[in-house]
């Protein structure tokens, strides 16, 4: 048996259901385990799945494929409906071409506090309904925490902050709702129930900016546990430009000490990002993968992708800049600025475009 995940922290974490479900699926399936897969990156949302999925090779090897992005797909899905749904459809017909041996299992799992409820269920009721019209099975672990079968149960004690769940009765317990749906969807896959979408051919293009630019710019190498990554490092000084006809829609960096904040401009559309994260800065972290969708780009700008190519721009900027605007900076959770002159470079791994 194959596993494949993709998906958020909820997936990574020590303990957590990666870890876990394996064996629950080993002995339900009475099946050895021959291989476990796991591409989630903590903090990054389905647009990202996409990218990281289009890179994999030898997909269709996969006998199960389990995607979470229930807590993480909130902010783009409250920025940019649009684009959050051309990401999370997409990354499920993906799925359907790249792994067409797999059932699949969409997990919806949501965050504890309560100012998040109201347009997460919104979320969630749109991403129950994109997964059963591409008969994908849902397994929504939200939802029946907050069932009247649990409503003697404190809520919030399932959790270990906001966005983790508690191992391993709660972890556990997730395990076993994902197993009786992987059962299921094991099921629509033997009787041809779930969707191949063989005629989908993915909008989504990833582009690897250490092979594409690899040559014009200084690289560098992160390691861990987890990651082998390469990325172009953009020093200050220096700019990366680009012409495309398809639409930009996120790009991937690596967070390090000597991360600044990054000037782009799309065909007149300014925007800045920090690259620099709260928990490197603290030293708590080596380094972080990150990505960041482009949610501010207009539809306006879509639309001109497709008559004529666009020119993107990239560079390193502090707030001495001449070109520094308060105004154009696109917040994301925990990505700080830092002071001028202490940001040398923006260590660039991919970026994400649609047709």
């Amino acid at each position: 048996m194959r596993i494949l995940f993709i998906g958020g922290s909820n997936l990574v974490i020590k303990n957590g259901l990666s870890s876990i479900l394996p064996s629950y699926l080993a002995s339900h399936f009475n099946r050895d385990i021959e291989e476990i897969v796991n591409i989630a990156v903590p903090g990054t949302g389905s647009l990202f799945g996409v990218h990281n999925l289009l890179e994999l090779k030898d997909a269709e090897k996969f006998d199960f494929v389990f995607i979470e992005y229930g807590i993480n797909d909130y902010s783009l899905f409250t920025r940019n409906p649009v684009l959050w749904k051309d990401g999370f459809s997409g990354l499920i017909k993906t799925v359907q071409v790249k792994c067409p041996n797999a059932a699949i299992v969409t997990i919806l799992l949501g965050r504890r506090d309560k100012k998040f409820h109201v347009r997460q269920q919104a979320m969630h009721a749109q991403m129950r309904e994109i997964s059963e019209e591409l008969n994908v099975v849902v397994a929504d672990i939200d939802s029946l925490f907050r069932s009247e079968r649990m409503a003697a149960m404190d809520f919030s004690q399932f959790y270990i902050d906001g966005n983790h769940f508690k191992p391993p009765l709660v972890t556990n317990f997730i395990a076993t709702v994902c197993t009786l749906k992987a059962v299921e969807a094991a099921s629509k896959k033997r009787r041809g129930r779930q969707a191949s979408a063989k005629t989908f051919k993915s909008p989504f293009q990833a582009w690897d900016l250490s092979e594409k630019l690899g040559a014009q710019y200084k690289n560098s190498e992160f390691r861990n546990s987890k990651f082998e990554l390469k990325s172009i490092t953009l020093e200050a000084g220096n700019e990366i430009a680009l012409n495309t006809n398809e639409y930009p829609c996120g790009i991937s960096f690596v967070s390090h000490k000597t991360s600044g904040s990054l000037l782009i401009n799309v065909d007149g559309q300014k925007s800045i990002l920090h690259s620099m994260h709260r928990r490197v800065h603290t030293g708590e972290f080596d380094f972080l993968l990150r990505h960041n969708p482009f949610y501010w780009l207009t539809d306006e700008l879509s639309a001109s992708a497709k008559k004529k190519e666009l020119s993107i721009t990239m560079r390193v900027i502090d707030s001495d800049d001449i070109e520094w605007d308060e105004g154009i900076i696109r917040p994301s959770y925990e990505m700080i600025p830092v002071r001028p002159g202490r940001g040398s470079a923006v260590h660039l791994v991919g970026l994400t475009t649609i047709k």
